[in-house]
């Protein structure tokens, strides 16, 4: 990479693409870079500055990622030779990511310097970050350090596997696996406490206060699991059950603060 400034959009759902992220400009930093993080879910990709390379930093989601985090990434003005690089986060594998993504970019007329995948705990696991978590993580972010290390020397590359990757994408493209995956999701009102922390942690406005206070649906759900994992009254429930939540930052941090 020869770009000596960076923005990196990140989208978190549950908190580990955010650790990542914060580690990756950690480490750019060291290196005499000038980077800084920005929230993707409310970032307007046409303002993206053209002066800087582009970062971006997501979890994987159906073996590929958000529609949200797509929708930012078409939406994004023509390259014109500029730089970008990526990190995902997963649990377990992807296919339907990096390679798509580069078609995208370079389609956009963006140089894909670098993309690189990393294992975090799932958003399924454990509340919190103890454990066997807290040493998927300690394992992960010095690996995060050395991408960046390596993104400034130029030791870096984005592969691209056509025919699979391409096929993996397609299946997660269409709305209806995430219409599905949205409808597994309800709040239990003997739990509910009308917070409102699920709402304003929403990235898609997919929850609304109702006229009582009770959250409501108020848009297209996709699973980002973010209500389920901060309800401090486990009052969101999958497929009718209050599942093991995972979480490894506080809301505020994703809210910002």
């Amino acid at each position: 990479m020869q770009a000596t400034a960076v923005d990196v959009y990140v989208f978190s759902g549950t908190g580990n693409t955010l650790l990542a992220a914060r580690e990756l400009v950690r480490a750019l930093r060291e290196e005499g870079v000038e980077a800084e993080l920005r929230r993707l879910e409310t970032s307007r990709p046409e303002s993206v500055r053209r002066d800087r390379a582009l970062g971006l930093a997501f979890p994987v989601a159906v073996q590929s990622t958000y529609p949200l985090v797509w929708k930012f990434v078409e939406g994004l003005p023509p390259g014109e030779g500029r730089e970008v690089f990526m990190l995902d986060t997963l649990a377990r594998f992807s296919g339907g990511a990096v390679g798509p993504l580069k078609r995208v970019l370079s389609r956009k007329g963006y140089a894909c310097v670098g993309a690189r995948e990393f294992v975090m705990p799932s958003n399924f696991g454990h509340i919190g970050a103890s454990g066997k978590n807290r040493e998927r993580i300690e394992k992960t972010l010095p690996r995060v350090a050395a991408y960046a290390r390596d993104l400034v020397s130029g030791k870096t590359r984005w592969p691209r596997l056509p025919l699979f990757s391409d096929l993996v994408r397609l299946f997660s493209r269409g709305d209806r696996c995430w219409k599905w995956l949205g409808g597994l999701l309800a709040v239990d009102r003997d739990r509910c406490t009308r917070c409102g922390l699920c709402i304003r942690l929403c990235p898609v406005g997919a929850l609304e206060s109702g006229e009582d206070g009770y959250p409501r649906r108020g848009g297209a759900c996709q699973s980002c699991m973010r209500c389920v994992s901060f309800c401090p009254a486990s009052a969101v429930t999958f497929r009718g059950k209050v599942p093991a939540r995972y979480r490894a930052v506080s809301a505020g941090e994703l809210l910002g603060g």
